[in-house]
């Protein structure tokens, strides 16, 4: 073990105890419900098949290709792929490299899919020692959207005859905190080896509750992607990195969306409602920090007050204080009349993106209570979570 605390000792002799002395391990039940390997191609081998992002359609016989930075826990893996690929035409393949040829090959029997493939896909580098949680979801592919993933990630293909149900159980099984637990106990990797999640042991099989977690796991996938589609998507909203987060919502792609009046940043000074105390080549994080930049409108006015604080927003959006104030001229601002309905637009939707988020945490914690229920975990094993000494927390 890496880890020396009397809880993590704790933890093992009691999980040796319920997996009958570690006879019971999760690689059985993986590999009872999915064949396991790593991503379809190498990444390298791809290369002289790689298009370049936007580049392909599934219409002209293209793959999308996804790594591993493109899967999150339980989210829809994104619309647009990381690249795509065309395979090697018949009068192409003389001069290609074997290994070139096997990833073409590959990437033409994706094309040939019968029915629906799906299964979980798992970040392969998952960064052990500063997680905790593994980065797993479910995907599904089929021949007319054909899509390959590279060695970066672990794809367990779900076995015809299994049961789904049991399938999306082990998913969230994967990305409980206790699986995560178990795994760090014994692997300072910065990758997560197949051998690694295979050995976890755990309880009967029998006891494990599926149908709660398999339930779960629906709700989870559901909200994530409703999250992806709804805020990411739409705002490019940033999800936080650890539970207790705070959704952001760029302000700039809220009013993108809006029909509401909006006013170019040189417009606003050129009406004298927008002034820069420094100098033109000042950068807008440094102009800020010193207060340089004042919303100068009529105090009297009504909406003044409202439109400081929506100027104040714009200014601090991450991004964008490396632009210069002159750079920043052709910056959209909404109007001055139209701030207050602009501004509770952008608050009800980042309430909105944060209760959503707030939902999600809500049913992993769910999910880690059940799981920990299944281990028969007493109070202080439950809040050990991950060892302080190399897990952030």
């Amino acid at each position: 073990m890496v880890a020396n605390s009397q809880v993590s000792l704790d933890i093992w002799r009691h999980v040796r105890q319920v997996s009958i002395n570690f006879t019971t391990r999760l690689g059985a039940l993986l590999d009872s419900t999915f064949d396991r390997k790593q991503g379809d191609v190498n990444a390298t081998a791809l290369n002289p098949l790689r298009l370049g992002e936007g580049r392909g359609s599934f219409s002209n016989g293209d793959v999308a290709i996804y790594k591993g930075e493109d899967v999150r826990t339980f989210a829809p893996l994104p619309p647009t792929p990381s690249d795509w690929a065309r395979p090697l035409q018949a009068v192409s393949n003389r001069n290609a490299a074997r290994e070139v040829i096997h990833a073409s090959q590959v990437l033409e029997q994706l094309k040939q899919i019968n029915g629906k493939e799906c299964g979980i896909i798992l970040r392969e580098v998952a960064r052990l020692n500063t997680r905790e949680r593994l980065i797993a979801s479910w995907f599904e592919r089929r021949s007319s959207s054909p899509i390959a993933f590279t060695h970066e990630l672990w794809r367990m293909i779900h076995k015809n005859g299994a049961a789904e149900e049991y399938g999306k159980a082990l998913l969230v099984l994967i990305n409980s905190k206790v699986t995560a637990y178990l795994v760090n106990l014994f692997s300072t990797n910065n990758h997560v080896m197949k051998e690694d999640l295979g050995r976890v042991p755990i309880p009967d099989p029998q006891s494990m509750p599926v149908a709660q977690l398999a339930s779960l796991a629906q709700e989870l996938l559901n909200e994530r992607a409703d999250l992806e589609k709804n805020f990411v998507m739409m705002y490019r909203a940033r999800l936080p990195e650890f539970d207790d987060g705070e959704v952001y919502i760029p302000p700039s792609a809220v009013l993108a969306a809006s029909k509401l009046p909006k006013l170019r940043l040189m417009d606003l000074v050129g009406r004298g409602e927008v002034r820069n105390n420094g100098v033109a080549s000042g950068r807008i994080k440094a102009l800020t920090a010193r207060n340089l930049i004042v919303c100068t409108a009529n105090p009297t006015d009504p909406n003044t007050a409202t439109f400081a604080q929506v100027l104040d927003l714009f200014l601090q959006e991450p991004g964008r204080g490396d632009d210069t104030w002159s750079q920043a001229q052709n910056w959209q601002l909404p109007e001055m009349v139209a701030a207050a309905d602009w501004l509770r637009t952008y608050n009800a939707l980042c309430q909105q993106a944060q209760e959503s988020w707030d939902r999600f945490v809500a049913q992993q914690q769910h999910v880690d209570e059940l799981v920990a229920n299944w281990y028969g975990f007493d109070a202080a094993m439950r809040a050990a979570r991950c060892h302080p000494e190399w897990c952030v927390t």
